[in-house]
C-alpha cells in the first residue's frame, strides 16, 4: 500500500491568485470554511474510475487550497485517505480536471461586475453566492456548478442605448438636422467589444456576406432616403402637422391685416414670420446637403477599407514570396514573376487608396464647411426667435388688440410648436434607424473585404512542395450550423490554391468547447511551442468539438467538418489524418475502423485506454500509438499490437510523461536527426518519400 499527497498547487496559482484581491492583508475565505466540499459527482467519478472512496472527506475551500504533494501520503489537515496500489499519475490526472474548470481571464471577467479590472472581496463573495446553486444543489459547490458556470455563463452585454438628437444650439423646436448630435456619423457607434461576435459574420462565406452587404445597401439608401424625406418634411405626420400650421398661419394673417389697432407690428410680426421660414428653408437645405455628405463618406470609408484589405494581403504575400527560395528553377522564377506582380499590384492598390484619401478629405472639409454654416444659421434663427418673442408679447398686451387675433396668435405658435416637435422627432428616428443600419453595414463590409481580399491573394502564392511553413499559425473559431462548431489552425502563409494535407485532432474528455481547449496540451504546443514540431505544419489542422466530449459514435459527424473545411480549402483527399488524445484516441481508433470509403488515410492515437474489438477488426489504415506513464496510457501498447497481430500496419512509442503531456511529447521528443517528428514522417510519407 502506497499512501500520496495530491498536489493542488496549480489550483492555488490559477485560481486563489485572482479571487483573492491582491494588496489584502487577510486572506479571503470566500466559501465561509463549510462550502466548498468534494460534490457527489466527484466523489461518484473518483469511486468508479479508480476505486477511491472519499465519501467520508468533506474540505473546506481553505483546505483544498493549501493541500500538496508531499511527505508521501494524501493528507488534507485532519482528514487522510490511504490510496492502495494507486500511482501518483491518476491523481496529476485529478489536478488537470480542477485546472481545466479555471481560465484566469474568465474569472476576472466574470467577478470584475463593475468593470474596474480589480476584484473586492464582495465581488468575490456574490460570485460564489451565484456559482454554488447552479447545478440546483446550493449545500456545496460541486464541479458541476464550475462545469456549468464557466462552459455556459456569458457576461451579457447591456445594450448601447442610441440617444436621441440634442438640438443644442436651435430654440423653439426649430425641427433642425444637427450633425453634432449623439449619433456620430462618421464612426462606428456601435459596441465592438469582445467582437468574436460581430454577427457573427466571420464564419459565413463570401457569398453569403455579398448577399448580406447587397441587402445593407438597399436598407441604407432606404433609410436614407426616409431621412431626407424627414428633413424636407415630407412624411405624412408632418404633411398633417404642416396642413394645421398653413391653416394657423393664415388664420392669424388674416386677422393681424383686420386689426387696425396693430400699426406696425402687423408688419413686423409678418416679416419675421417670413425671415424665420426663409431661414428654416436654408437650413433644411444645408441638413440635406450634410446627409448626402455623410452618405459620401461612408461610402468611400468603406472603398478605403477595401483598399487596407487588399494592401495588408498583399503585404503578406509580398513578405510570403520574399522568404521563399526553390532549387528548383522553374519554381524560383515563379516566385520571382508573383514577387514582381505583387509588388506592381501594391504601387497601383496604393495609388488608389491615396487618392480616396484625398477625396475623403474632400468630403470631410465639406463637411466642416457645412457644419459651420449650419451652425452661423442656428444663430441668425435664434436670433430671429428672440424678436419674434418680443413681437409676440407686444401684441398679447397691447390693450387695443382684440381677443380673435391674440387667440389666432397664440393658436398660430401652438401649431408652430408641434410642427416643430413633429418634425425633431421624425429626424431623429429616421437619423438613428439610418445610423444603426450603417454601424451593422460597416461590420459586414469589413469583413467581406478582408475575405476578399484573401481571394485575390491566392494568385500570388507560390506551393514550393515544403512540409512545413515559414509563418506562424492562425487560429480561427469557427460557428458551424452544419454540425459541430471548430478550431481551424493554419499558416498564415497558406497557399489556398494547392492541395494541403490536413490532421484532425480529437480533443480529450469534456474538452468540447472552445474556452477548454485552449487549455490542452495540442493547443499549447501549437499556439505557443510549434518549434517542438519541427516548425509550423505546412497545412491544415481542424480541431471539431464534440458538445459531449464522446467520440465512439460521431464519425460522420468528424467527417462532416472535415468536408466543411473542403468547401473552403482545398484538401489533398489522400492525406486526411484522424489523430486524438485520450478520449479522443477512442474517436481515432472509431474513425479507423469504420473507413470503408478511405475518407482517412493514417491515424494517430495518444493514450488509447481501450477499445471494442469489433472495431479494430475493421480498420483498414495504418494507426501509430504514443503512450506515457499514466495508467491510462499504459494500454496503448497493447491497443497498437491488437491492431498489428489482425494485419494492419502500426507502431507504438512510448515518452516519459504524465497522461495530459503525450501529445506534445509525442512531437517534441521523438524526432530523427533532421530535426523532423517520426510520427509526421510517418503519418505523411508522401511528404517524404
Amino acid at each position: 500500500m502506497r499512501a500520496m499527497k495530491l498536489s493542488f498547487s496549480g489550483l492555488k496559482a490559477n485560481f486563489a491568485k485572482f479571487l483573492l484581491k491582491q494588496g489584502e492583508s487577510n486572506t479571503l475565505n470566500p466559501l465561509e470554511d463549510s462550502l466548498f466540499l468534494f460534490s457527489s459527482e466527484l466523489k461518484d467519478f473518483l469511486k468508479s474510475e479508480y476505486n477511491l472512496n472519499l465519501s467520508e472527506m468533506n474540505l473546506t475551500f481553505d483546505e483544498l487550497l493549501s493541500a500538496d504533494f508531499s511527505g508521501g501520503e494524501f493528507d488534507f489537515g485532519d482528514q487522510t485517505a490511504d490510496l492502495e496500489n494507486e500511482t501518483f499519475d491518476k491523481y496529476e490526472f485529478l489536478q488537470g480536471c480542477l485546472n481545466e474548470f479555471i481560465s484566469n481571464d474568465e474569472i476576472k471577467t466574470m467577478i470584475d461586475s463593475d468593470g474596474d479590472k480589480d476584484l473586492s472581496k464582495q465581488e468575490v463573495m456574490n460570485f460564489f453566492e451565484q456559482i454554488k446553486g447552479a447545478d440546483g444543489n446550493d449545500d456545496d459547490i460541486s464541479f458541476k456548478d464550475l462545469f456549468l458556470t464557466f462552459s455556459g455563463a456569458v457576461k451579457e452585454e447591456k445594450p448601447e442605448e442610441t440617444q436621441p438628437t440634442e438640438q443644442n444650439n436651435v430654440s423653439n423646436n426649430s425641427g433642425s438636422y444637427n450633425n453634432n448630435n449623439n449619433v456620430n456619423n462618421n464612426s462606428d457607434s456601435g459596441n465592438d467589444s469582445g467582437q468574436e461576435n460581430p454577427g457573427d459574420y466571420s464564419t459565413k462565406s463570401t457569398e453569403e456576406l455579398q448577399k448580406l452587404s447587397e441587402q445593407n445597401n438597399s436598407d441604407l439608401s432606404a433609410k436614407s432616403e426616409a431621412l431626407k424625406n424627414a428633413i424636407s418634411g415630407n412624411t405624412d405626420k408632418i404633411k398633417t402637422a404642416k396642413t394645421n400650421y398653413d391653416s394657423a398661419k393664415s388664420t392669424y394673417l388674416e386677422a393681424l391685416n383686420g386689426d387696425e389697432s396693430l400699426a406696425e407690428l402687423k408688419d413686423k410680426s409678418i416679416q419675421n414670420t417670413n425671415s424665420i421660414e426663409a431661414v428654416e428653408g436654408e437650413m433644411s437645405a444645408l441638413q440635406l446637403q450634410q446627409s448626402e455628405n455623410d452618405s459620401a463618406i461612408s461610402g468611400k470609408e468603406n472603398e478605403i477599407s477595401g483598399y487596407d484589405a487588399d494592401l495588408s494581403e498583399l503585404n503578406s504575400s509580398k513578405s510570403a514570396l520574399s522568404s521563399k527560395k526553390s532549387d528548383d528553377p522553374e519554381k524560383q522564377k515563379e516566385i520571382s514573376d508573383k514577387l514582381a506582380k505583387v509588388e506592381a499590384e501594391i504601387k497601383r492598390i496604393t495609388e488608389l487608396k491615396t487618392h480616396a484619401e484625398a477625396e475623403l478629405k474632400t468630403l470631410n472639409d465639406t463637411k466642416t464647411q457645412l457644419e459651420q454654416d449650419l451652425t452661423s444659421k442656428e444663430g441668425e434663427l435664434s436670433e430671429l426667435q428672440s424678436a419674434k418673442k418680443d413681437i409676440d408679447n407686444a401684441i398679447l398686451s397691447n390693450k387695443n388688440v382684440s381677443e380673435d387675433t391674440k387667440t389666432a396668435l397664440r393658436d398660430f405658435n401652438s401649431s408652430k410648436t408641434e410642427l416643430d416637435k413633429t418634425k425633431t422627432e421624425a429626424i431623429t428616428q429616421a437619423q438613428t434607424d439610418y445610423e444603426s443600419s450603417k454601424v451593422e453595414a460597416k461590420k459586414v463590409n469589413e469583413v467581406l473585404n478582408e475575405k476578399q481580399a484573401k481571394e485575390k491573394s491566392k494568385e500570388y502564392s507560390v506551393n514550393t512542395g515544403e512540409f512545413y511553413s515559414d509563418s506562424d499559425y492562425e487560429f480561427e473559431e469557427v460557428h458551424n450550423p452544419n454540425g459541430f462548431d471548430y478550431v481551424l489552425i493554419k499558416p498564415k502563409d497558406l497557399d489556398e490554391t494547392q492541395e494541403v494535407p490536413v490532421i484532425t485532432w480529437l480533443h480529450g474528455w469534456q474538452d468540447g468547447n472552445f474556452d477548454r481547449i485552449k487549455n490542452t496540451s495540442m493547443y499549447d504546443l501549437l499556439k505557443n511551442h510549434p518549434e517542438e514540431m519541427g516548425g509550423t505544419f505546412n497545412g491544415i489542422i481542424v480541431m471539431p468539438l464534440s458538445p459531449d466530449s464522446k467520440w465512439k459514435a460521431e464519425v460522420n459527424d468528424i467527417k462532416n467538418v472535415v468536408r466543411e473545411v473542403g468547401k473552403t480549402y482545398n484538401i489533398d483527399k489522400d492525406n486526411i489524418v484522424v489523430a486524438g488524445h485520450s478520449e479522443g484516441s477512442l474517436g481515432v481508433l472509431a474513425c479507423a475502423g469504420d473507413n470503408d470509403d478511405h475518407f482517412f488515410s493514417r491515424a494517430l492515437t495518444c493514450s488509447a485506454s481501450f477499445v471494442n474489438g469489433s472495431i479494430m477488426d475493421k480498420i483498414n489504415i495504418p494507426v501509430y500509438g504514443v503512450g506515457g506513464n499514466g495508467d491510462m496510457d499504459k494500454n496503448t501498447k497493447n491497443v497498437i499490437g491488437s491492431i498489428k497481430k489482425r494485419g494492419q500496419d502500426g507502431q507504438y512509442f512510448h515518452v516519459n510523461t504524465g497522461h495530459a503531456g503525450v501529445p506534445r511529447c509525442a512531437f517534441r521528443d521523438l524526432k530523427d536527426s533532421d530535426g523532423v517528428p517520426k510520427v509526421f514522417k510517418l503519418l505523411f510519407p508522401d511528404y517524404f518519400g
